[in-house]
């Protein structure tokens, strides 16, 4: 985009994000609607395929990045995107519906803790402490390993708790009332829309053309939402670097808020159509991918690995952290088992003085 003007550039961020917002549309009703048919729950459709379609403009970014020598704009990419998830993400769709967060969605929370700690132990340098440090091809190795067996046992875990359908059924119910009545619909209308929505029974037959259609649909929408993203991603930068912005900044603010436009785009659209569940499991389930896939596979392809900066030792993981462990607090808060419009505005404000800190230092 070098060579081209500040106008056709401004022209592509538009058209891009049009197509950003129309291709989750697509994704994520037929994800919801696939979860549906086949008695998976929304919350494991959203931190599974929903999390692997959203990731693919933060891995594009992070292999481009370290091949040209810029390992800043893939960590900071990465860990940028978990604090923008957790924080402005999260604190929009809080915004537009219900978030619930039921108990069991700590022990996906702990695990996305545990990742960062164990990338923080693997990168630190231990003869100059909080200075520059490396995530070598092991630690790489290591997470590509655990991506695999993290999506088979967030699928085997679902598969032994089939009897829960009834409560599940229950929820999507209530908030597919909720949300229509707000709209003014009637009651005949609800009926018709629950029994769309309402899980698969163990019994029941899914067609095996319906599969294959409903799983393209939702994969060619991961990928036009991928394609948007990154014409999103490079039309940012080029104005931000005419405009002599530090890479540093770029990596951590611009870069990571355009590679988790899907995410944003994807969470706000499922709780504005009260799918709550889905928000916040396509949530954690791309804070996870940002470890294990974003950093992982780049890391692993290089001999060198991913150069650390001491800026993430000193500021970004530690806040990722914080930020992580409150949520993990909210979770354990079971009088509301969701997270509220005053704590998502608390995220909003958190995510701008991230933003004030990083510019001003």
């Amino acid at each position: 985009m070098e060579n081209l003007s500040i106008y056709i550039i401004i022209l592509i961020f538009i058209i891009s994000l049009a197509g950003l917002s129309k291709s989750t549309d697509f994704l994520v009703d037929n994800a919801v609607d696939l979860s549906k048919k086949i008695g998976i729950s929304d919350v494991i459709i959203g931190a599974t395929i929903v999390s692997l379609g959203t990731s693919l403009p933060e891995l594009s970014t992070a292999i481009l990045s370290i091949f040209n020598g810029s390992s800043d704009i893939a960590i900071g990419n990465a860990i940028g995107s978990i604090i923008t998830n957790c924080t402005l993400i999260l604190g929009v769709a809080t915004l537009a519906g219900s978030i619930p967060v039921k108990i069991k969605t700590a022990k996906r929370l702990m695990f996305l803790i545990a990742l960062i700690a164990v990338m923080y132990l693997f990168a630190f340098n231990m003869s100059q402490p909080f200075g520059d440090g490396h995530l070598n091809r092991l630690w790489g190795i290591l997470t590509v390993i655990t991506l695999p067996i993290y999506l088979i046992l967030s699928f085997k875990k679902k598969k032994g708790g089939r009897s829960s359908t009834t409560s599940k059924a229950s929820d999507v119910e209530n908030q597919t009332i909720e949300n229509h009545a707000f709209e003014n619909q009637t009651i005949e209308s609800h009926t018709s829309e629950i029994q769309e929505v309402k899980p698969a029974k163990a019994t029941e037959k899914v067609e095996p053309a319906y599969l294959v259609k409903t799983i393209a649909i939702i994969l060619v929408s991961a990928i036009v939402v991928a394609v948007s993203a990154s014409l999103l991603v490079s039309s940012v930068q080029e104005v931000a670097v005419r405009l002599n912005v530090p890479e540093a900044i770029i990596a951590s603010t611009i870069v990571a808020l355009g590679t988790s436009l899907p995410e944003l785009s994807t969470s706000y659209s499922s709780a504005r159509k009260g799918y709550g569940g889905l928000a916040f499991g396509n949530i954690i389930g791309a804070n996870i991918m940002n470890i294990l896939l974003v950093l992982g596979v780049p890391a692993a392809m290089t001999s060198s690995g991913i150069a650390v900066s001491s800026i993430f030792f000193r500021f970004q993981i530690p806040i990722a952290i914080v930020i992580l462990l409150f949520i993990l607090y909210l979770v354990f808060n079971t009088k509301r088992e969701e997270i509220t419009k005053k704590e998502g505005l608390l995220l909003l404000v958190v995510y701008v003085l991230f933003l004030l800190t990083t510019v001003f230092n």
